[in-house]
């Protein structure tokens, strides 16, 4: 179960830098596009390795936001 709550913060942090960036939205959705086309067919291991912005988006997320956020319970509040 953890492994999921690190993959959806990840996914979730990723789309809203996205949103906040939309230039850097703007150039993915052209990757993408060209890549996978009218995206019809299921995604192949080669489509997939064609995608470097995604990858490099996906990396910039974890850079800013870190894999994972931390929770701290102290005195009965939660801390963040």
């Amino acid at each position: 179960m953890r492994n999921f709550h690190k993959t959806s913060h990840t996914l979730a942090f990723t789309l809203y830098l996205l949103a906040r960036n939309k230039d850097k939205q703007k150039k993915l959705q052209e990757e993408l596009d060209s890549v996978l086309g009218e995206g019809k067919e299921t995604l192949t291991e080669a489509q997939l390795a064609k995608l470097s912005y995604l990858k490099a988006c996906i990396k910039e997320s974890l850079r800013l936001v870190g894999s994972c956020t931390l929770f701290f319970k102290k005195c009965g509040t939660w801390w963040v």
